[in-house]
């Protein structure tokens, strides 16, 4: 934790810990304080009660009393989110980071820490897999990435579940058990207990692990291509109704460096192109062939003769 402080943190900026209590984010708030003997961390910490629970109410209060015996500035926020309903994992998530990122801001925070840990990330690369996102989408979550002008850490990303509760555990440190890890109505609980055991069960080990190589090898197959594509990125003319990125220069290039370009821009506009409208515009780009494809409601890419463009659609 000390190194991880050591290679990012601006001395004297303060930084916000999204803490919810559980074994995760309480060992992260312990090594936090611990490392703050060594050189003073200005910490906050920030709670969101989505008021899933009838008790979680009084669990807020709990923390709230926890955090400030350590003479921390303890953050809290109630909501009242429908219990039912679909995407209730992603609206909760949403919230959270909505209320964190607004706290950011008005304290003026270096960086939001989140205490994802390695079995989190091993959930995050199966649902990706799964979902049949691109090889430099398998990534997970990143040590530190921005979010919205937000930064975030995950310095835990390598630690597994077992490692922190055993840790905790022989401090004699509480922590809670929320039930709702472990309720398979979400996608979250049904990987934890059902998906994940009988992985282990059928294949006699686990799989967090090797996913979290497939995730980090993904991750640096995604850098080496950022850095691959980024001259092409150069020759991108901003028009008023979206940009033209002339490829005649470069091409014919490599399918797996002309997928990575369309995707990357796909994602700086916040647009999604399917598996195949991504295979149709490189065979169109590289061919000097014509091609039209629709990226969500915000725009549509289009090739033709060599070049890529996108065009902003009204709203």
């Amino acid at each position: 934790m000390k190194g991880f402080l050591r290679r990012y943190y601006i001395a004297g900026r303060p930084l916000l810990l999204g803490f919810s209590g559980g074994p995760d984010s309480t060992a992260l708030l312990l090594l936090l304080q611990e490392c703050s003997r060594s050189f003073p961390i200005p910490l906050h910490v920030a709670h969101l009660d989505h008021g899933w629970r009838d008790e979680s109410a009084q669990e807020a209060e709990e923390l709230k009393r926890r955090v400030e015996a350590l003479g921390l500035p303890f953050h809290m926020k109630r909501i009242k989110t429908p219990r039912g309903g679909r995407n209730l994992e992603k609206k909760g998530r949403e919230e959270r980071l909505n209320f964190f990122s607004a706290l950011c801001r008005q304290e003026g925070c270096q960086a939001l820490l989140l205490a994802h840990q390695a079995e989190d990330q091993a959930e995050t690369v199966l649902k990706r897999v799964l979902e049949g996102a691109s090889l430099i989408h398998l990534g997970g979550m990143k040590e530190v990435c921005h979010l919205d002008g937000m930064e975030i850490w995950r310095p835990l990303l390598r630690l597994s579940k077992k490692e922190i509760c055993t840790w905790l555990n022989a401090r004699g440190t509480p922590y809670l058990l929320d039930p709702a890890n472990e309720d398979e109505r979400f996608l979250r609980g049904r990987m934890r207990f059902r998906i994940f055991p009988e992985i282990k069960k059928s294949f006699g080990k686990d799989a967090a692990l090797p996913l979290g190589r497939v995730g980090a090898a993904a991750q640096e197959l995604k850098e080496y291509l950022e850095r691959r594509v980024a001259p092409f990125l150069k020759r991108l003319e901003k028009k008023s109704d979206g940009w033209v990125l002339d490829l005649n220069p470069f091409l014919p290039l490599e399918k797996i460096e002309l997928s990575a370009l369309v995707r990357i821009l796909a994602q700086r506009e916040g647009c999604f192109l399917s598996f195949e409208a991504v295979e149709a515009l490189c065979k169109s780009i590289n061919a000097k062939g014509l091609c039209k494809k629709k990226a969500s409601k915000r725009g549509e890419f289009l090739s033709g003769r060599g070049v890529l463009a996108m065009k902003n659609l009204p709203q």
